[in-house]
């Protein structure tokens, strides 16, 4: 498959992104309920083989993580595990 298409497979899977982060796609509604079956379809296929690829492949360097962990939220207490 051509780079270009590849490029705006991603474009068109970050724009479905936002619109549902910035409430153009709403729970329950009919609008885009196509685009978000089938993002969501590409994604469960592409996620799984991407965190295998990275997982298979310590060594190399993916960049730095855009959300970090920087350590637990003031006031939540995390349950505690049953021994």
């Amino acid at each position: 498959m051509p780079k270009e298409l590849h490029l705006e497979r991603a474009g068109r899977l970050y724009m479905l992104r936002c619109q549902i982060m910035h409430g153009g796609t709403t729970w329950g509604g009919k609008v885009n309920r196509d685009q978000v079956r089938d993002g969501a379809a590409i994604l469960g296929t592409l996620v799984p083989v991407m965190v295998d690829l990275m997982l298979d492949n310590p060594e190399e360097d993916w960049g730095r993580p855009f959300y970090p962990v920087v350590g637990p939220m003031p006031g939540v207490r995390r349950p505690q595990m049953r021994r």
